[in-house]
């Protein structure tokens, strides 16, 4: 079975169109397509595995290439929508850092 990872779904209350971009032009690039960055974008290697397996691997690439090139939000979580077997579509929820007098360390 081929499993198609579909565009995520962003939930955030930011405005800042600069930090939505860098957001959306992380996750549409697959690592290594990039050239002098090969390391930018969303490694997806793991695809091929059982989709458990696929959501687990995806949710911490997520995660760590948005703190890595997106240092201005905070992923609050990671979720998935109820697709088709064969697709699989996850909803971000994130922040602004510093929000609500948080101190980032």
């Amino acid at each position: 079975m081929n499993l198609v990872i579909k565009e995520p779904t962003l939930i955030t209350s930011i405005k800042d169109k600069e930090i939505l971009l860098s957001v959306k032009t992380l996750l549409s690039i697959y690592e290594k397509t990039c050239p002098l960055m090969r390391d930018f974008g969303i490694d997806i290697n793991f695809i091929s595995q059982n989709i458990d397996v696929v959501k687990e691997y995806y949710i911490q690439e997520l995660f760590d290439k948005l703190e890595k090139y997106v240092p201005e939000i905070k992923v609050i979580s990671i979720s998935f929508e109820d697709t088709s077997i064969s697709e699989l579509k996850a909803i971000i929820h994130f922040e602004k850092r510093g929000n609500n007098n948080e101190f980032d360390i």
